[in-house]
């Protein structure tokens, strides 16, 4: 089933929100003030996953725009575009078929075709 159609990042709230507030705060954020002015920073703003960590604490960010960004995912509709892709949905509307790339991105040995791709390259 295709995942269904959502608007356009730009043409939402949360997108006039974000602008709004870079505007307003954003463009004066000094990084380096953030980092010596919150000894969590690095924790707070970063990810981790199973391969993957991600450190978004030198970005012009604070909890008010990652609350933003994460309004901004959910009406665009990201999670039901992740998802639409892992079941192998035709989500590249120009080409109408699915999109693979997270296979290229597999542990080598892994389980399912992510791994058997994993190993040919």
């Amino acid at each position: 089933m295709p995942a269904p159609v959502q608007p356009r990042c730009d043409q939402t709230a949360a997108w006039a929100a974000l602008g709004q507030r870079f505007a307003s705060e954003g463009a004066a954020f000094d990084v380096r003030r953030a980092l010596r002015d919150d000894p969590q920073r690095v924790e707070r703003f970063s990810q981790q996953a199973p391969f993957v960590f991600a450190d978004m604490s030198k970005n012009l960010v604070d909890g008010s725009t990652e609350d933003l960004l994460l309004q901004l995912a959910s009406e665009c509709g990201l999670e039901a575009q992740r998802d639409a892709m892992f079941r192998g949905d035709p989500i590249n509307g120009t080409e109408g078929r699915a999109v693979m790339h997270f296979l290229l991105r597999a542990p080598r040995g892994g389980a399912g075709p992510a791994g058997e791709l994993a190993k040919v390259h």
